[in-house]
């Protein structure tokens, strides 16, 4: 219950705080002060829980914190937080909120689920750029409830041996040349970094990595199934996804796995993606938060019981 009320509490205040961004930019150029009272505060950064005390906010940002009993308010939004937690909002590194035609509702039902959720921040791993661009400039207006989002547009994979991709929102690199070519186009469609995925080829893997350096764009993703962990870090990734590549970089047997690997071809299709597609679309279609809720929970379950081992939409 603690942790809920935390969320609650995180996701209040970067609602007032996009309310109170709306209510400056259209009736008047000074800030909206909002004063949380008798909170307990989870200060991470010390590691400490302080505990009856009134936060002061200004415009986008909190100006102060200190012991309720010692603060004087006036011509402020008062929220009473008594017995309730206040963090930090929460960054969720790893989403697809825009992705095809997988999850429709996502600027309607994702994005708010976000911040009712305590979630006040998004790396997007993969999803059509112009969508999350524009999704990105109604949030900063105040237009709709969102997070604040970073972006990598689509991922960068290969063709699978029935010669389609394995995901929407995704790029086909063939060659060294076609992933530079991506990574520059990415970069001029004003992406925050690289992803890649999984049947993306060894060299063009590489290729991709080197422009994306040379644009000052971070690359991350899966480690891809034709090249090894050492080389991935070798070349800068700035975060694995799924603990993919690590197993076996820690295997006696690495240099046997790979070589099967080079061997063999990927899966064309896993019927399991469908389920988790399907289920998430339930959570869509449910008339009310509470409905979708429950359908995510669904999806989770789904998800945690029938992941493709190196299939898994990410």
């Amino acid at each position: 219950m603690h942790l809920l009320a935390a969320l609650w509490l995180s996701a209040m205040v970067t609602v007032c705080l996009l309310s109170a961004r709306t209510s400056v930019a259209q009736n008047s150029p000074a800030p909206v002060s909002i004063v949380i009272t008798h909170v307990t505060v989870i200060n991470p950064g010390t590691s400490s829980v302080q505990a009856n005390q009134t936060v002061v906010i200004a415009g986008d940002y909190i100006i102060s914190v200190s012991n309720s009993t010692n603060v004087k308010i006036s011509n402020a939004r008062l929220i009473d937080a008594t017995g309730q937690y206040l963090i930090p909002g929460l960054w969720d590194m790893h989403v697809h909120s825009a992705f095809g035609d997988w999850f429709p509702g996502g600027r309607d039902i994702i994005l708010p689920l976000f911040i009712a959720n305590g979630v006040t921040g998004v790396r997007d791993m993969g999803g059509d750029t112009l969508v999350l661009l524009e999704w990105r400039k109604e949030i900063s207006s105040g237009q709709i409830i969102g997070p604040r989002m970073i972006i990598s547009g689509p991922m960068l994979d290969g063709y699978l041996p029935n010669g389609k991709l394995r995901f929407p929102s995704s790029v086909a690199i063939t060659t060294p040349a076609s992933a530079v070519a991506a990574v520059d186009s990415l970069k001029k469609q004003g992406v925050d970094f690289i992803k890649v995925q999984s049947v993306i080829s060894h060299d063009a893997y590489l290729a991709a990595a080197a422009e994306a350096h040379k644009q000052g764009l971070p690359i991350v993703g899966h480690v891809p199934d034709k090249v090894r962990i050492k080389e991935v870090v070798e070349a800068g990734q700035k975060s694995i996804e799924h603990l993919m590549g690590i197993f076996e970089g820690c295997s006696t047997e690495e240099d046997k796995i790979h070589q099967r690997r080079r061997q063999s071809e990927a899966p064309a299709h896993d019927p399991r993606l469908g389920e988790m597609q399907r289920a998430y679309q339930t959570a869509c279609a449910e008339p009310d938060m509470a409905g979708a809720h429950a359908g995510l929970a669904a999806r989770r379950n789904v998800s945690r019981s029938a992941r493709p081992e190196a299939s898994t939409a990410g």
